[in-house]
């Protein structure tokens, strides 16, 4: 095995081996691809809950409402359910921000199956490597490799894909 350090009972080498260079590409990729990029407009569907910033507002402030619909050069939205809806043209906003992501339950979840399943794939590749003298501990590499992999995955998870507010094309 290349890397540098001691060989464990398991026969995995501690140290920065294969397995820590395959857990950093992993996790790197993972980040490039959950980082979201700006939005269009035709993207953006009803009930979807939307901030707005207008020109008009002198500080900047934005103001959060759910999408009812698009109409020509304007959005309708309103607070509640049963309140009645405003129209914003798009020509007055200043910025407009979509929600974007999971919550972070999911992520954790999306996170764990992803950790566990890619720490059984490694724990079975140590597995393979396992000696004839170490043939009674072969068995727990997949589990070790499941209970090591699932909460990093969870972890992971959940630092990657918080909900966020992503900036909408509007101009």
């Amino acid at each position: 095995m290349t890397g540098f350090g001691r060989t464990t009972g398991f026969g995995w080498t501690t140290g920065f081996g294969w397995t820590t260079n395959l857990v950093a590409i992993a996790v790197l990729l993972a980040a490039a691809c959950a980082t979201p990029g700006p939005v269009s407009l035709d993207d953006l569907r009803p009930g979807q809950s939307v901030r707005a910033s207008l020109s008009a507002a002198a500080d900047g402030e934005f103001i959060t409402r759910q999408l009812i619909r698009q109409v020509g050069g304007s959005i309708e939205v309103r607070t509640a359910l049963d309140s009645t809806p405003v129209r914003l043209r798009l020509l007055e906003l200043e910025r407009l921000q979509v929600i974007r992501g999971r919550a972070r339950p999911k992520g954790s979840l999306i996170g764990a199956f992803a950790g566990g399943i890619g720490g059984i794939v490694i724990g079975m590749a140590c597995q393979a490597r396992c000696t004839e003298n170490e043939s009674g501990k072969r068995y727990y590499a997949p589990i070790a490799g499941f209970a090591i992999g699932a909460p990093i995955g969870a972890l992971v998870g959940v630092v990657l894909a918080p909900l966020r507010w992503v900036d909408v094309r509007i101009r």
